[in-house]
């Protein structure tokens, strides 16, 4: 018959011994008693069997219990941790059976030419060990032909790691441009456009809920400067997929709207929280500030220009290129200084700044 491995689970008082099922839907665990080994085992393998050992052994399945027999160690070499490092880097390592009256020694001039030389540097109290026993007599156990299993706890590697912030930054970008190629539905790209203006670190953005776009811009955002404390740019936005030739048409008159909205002193957007039923409507008041930089912008993916120039008031309207704004945040990621709201209130002003008619 086929014999079987598993590892001693416990040694009872009485020399029987626990020994770990192998099987999950097993339900019980092997005993096996010390009157079935006492006479086949000498006396020096019976120290070997202590918890963790192990063992193979014949088993026996009955309505009376699960069963081990024929058992005989398998492979002398046990486990354990490392308890202390003495001065002389000599090595306590925890006894595995409550039996045992002594911890195992293990002799530094057994394992400084076994282990290397990081390994030896690295040791350190609870690491994890195996080793052959050599049990002298009660009070004397000795571990020979020692091997480091694992260190007791993951070693910091952090500094050891150079993170490339270009490479991550690189991929990130390339993985959102990936995106940004399958969109073709003009409520993705609204949503798409609105995350690449919140990670530009743009502080006041508010999206139009789409149930009441209709004729309306798909967001405003303003950007305060630090060192007025007033608004320093002030965009009334709208998204679209469309060719330049066919959105010019059709966006004429809403652009006027949007110039008329965004010289008022504020704007309303009723947003909406909760089940279509019994949601609730919070009314927001977006109020426009006299001194700011005004602009309207019509993001494709198409190219950044100046479209129309005005001067009373000075409102700018741009088309705006979702790429540009994209490179913009590259720039942002990788800018290992502190970048101040000022200046992105200039970076973003300053796009299209070129006239085209």
């Amino acid at each position: 018959m086929t014999k079987i491995k598993s590892t001693i689970k416990q040694v009872l008082s009485n020399g029987d011994l626990i020994i770990n099922k192998v099987d999950k839907n097993q339900t019980r665990d092997f005993l096996c008693k010390q009157t079935s080994y006492k006479g086949r085992l000498n006396d020096k393998d019976i120290k070997f069997l202590v918890e963790g050992a192990l063992v193979k052994f014949t088993s026996n399945i009955t309505e009376k219990g699960t069963f081990a027999n024929d058992v005989e160690l398998a492979d002398q070499r046990l486990e354990s941790s490392i308890k202390k490092i003495l001065d002389n880097g000599d090595l306590i390592i925890n006894k595995l059976d409550s039996n045992q009256k002594k911890d195992f020694l293990c002799k530094k001039s057994s394992y400084k030419d076994l282990l290397s030389k990081d390994e030896i540097e690295s040791l350190k109290e609870e690491d994890i060990v195996s080793f052959i026993p050599n049990f002298v007599d009660d009070n004397r156990c000795f571990a020979n032909e020692l091997k480091l299993i694992r260190n007791s706890k993951i070693e910091r590697i952090s500094s050891k790691i150079q993170i490339d912030t270009k490479e991550l930054t690189d991929i990130f970008l390339d993985k959102l441009k990936l995106n940004l190629e399958k969109i073709h539905r003009g409520h993705e790209f609204e949503d798409f456009t609105f995350f690449i203006l919140k990670s530009l670190g743009i502080p006041e953005i508010y999206a139009v809920p789409k149930d009441m776009a209709s004729g309306r811009a798909d967001g405003i955002f303003k950007v305060s400067s630090v060192s007025t404390n007033g608004h320093r740019l002030e965009v009334i936005y709208d998204c679209t997929l469309k060719s330049t030739s066919t959105w010019e048409k059709e966006k004429i008159t809403q652009i006027s709207n949007y110039e008329s909205q965004i010289i008022k002193n504020s704007i309303n957007i009723n947003y909406s929280f909760g089940s279509t039923y019994s949601g609730k409507i919070v009314k927001q008041t977006i109020s426009f500030s006299e001194n700011a930089d005004k602009q309207i912008w019509i993001i494709t993916k198409g190219e950044t220009r100046l479209i129309e120039d005005k001067q009373s008031p000075d409102i700018l309207i741009k088309e705006i290129s979702i790429y540009d704004l994209i490179e913009i945040m590259k720039e942002r990621y990788l800018d290992s200084a502190f970048v101040k709201v000022d200046e992105i209130a200039d970076t973003l002003k300053n796009l299209g700044s070129k006239l085209t008619k």
